[in-house]
């Protein structure tokens, strides 16, 4: 299988300002959007405007129709939802905080004006998954999703030099999880990935690499429709 991946054109959504959505510290979904449901059902998840589960902030839909066909209703109004693809056609909202002894997720439903628009939502609630990116990431080959590419001897360690094979529009690698440390991540890093043709020279290393931000954000994604 062939990763090309540049790193001037990340695969991000984007804000109407040319701002890549937030992705959080995990992310939020309904279940019955998971690839793995053959016959999915349409469902509904409720975002709370506070803790309290009081008031119903906005209103998260799932046509399974059309798995694309993800809605937020927001005071009967679609507004500029913050959903974003993280699996096959199957898609969440952003987690910006966690609270697993109250059940709870903060989450980013939706953009105004590019401004962030967070609600609760609950996440005991069994039609409701979740996933955090500290756990999640190292089930996948990844790229870095910014422009800053580094790799360490260690964490917090010397940076290292690597010669990445170059491509049009960046560089053609990928990089295999092999485990992590808290925001770092040893990664094996393979470049050329179109290993195979006579005048490649397949590249093999282990290196490690900051895969979160402080603020628990991702420095790295991957391909969701391998």
């Amino acid at each position: 299988m062939r990763f090309t991946i540049s790193i001037f054109f990340c695969f991000l959504p984007f804000l109407s300002s040319g701002q890549s959505i937030d992705k959080g510290i995990g992310i939020v979904f309904l279940n019955e959007s998971l690839p793995a449901n053959e016959n999915p059902k349409s469902d509904t998840m409720i975002i709370y405007k506070e803790k309290d589960a009081k008031e119903i902030a906005a209103k998260y839909t799932f046509n399974c129709k059309d798995r694309f066909k993800n809605e937020i209703i927001s005071k009967n109004k679609l507004i500029s939802n913050a959903f974003f693809e993280f699996d096959y056609e199957t898609f969440g909202l952003p987690i910006t905080k966690i609270e697993p002894t109250n059940d709870l997720a903060k989450v980013i439903y939706g953009y105004s004006e590019n401004r962030a628009l967070k609600g609760w939502v609950k996440i005991n609630d069994r039609k409701v998954g979740y996933q955090l990116w500290e756990k999640g990431l190292i089930n996948h080959y990844l790229y870095f999703s910014t422009k800053d590419i580094k790799f360490y001897k260690s964490p917090e360690g010397k940076i290292e030099s690597i010669n990445l094979v170059k491509t049009e529009n960046g560089f053609d690698y990928i990089m295999k999880p092999l485990k992590t440390q808290g925001k770092w991540m040893l990664v094996k890093v393979i470049t050329p990935t179109n290993y195979g043709r006579e005048s490649s020279k397949k590249f093999e290393k282990e290196f490690w690499i900051k895969y979160l931000s402080e603020s628990g954000r991702p420095l790295v994604w991957y391909y969701t429709r391998d």
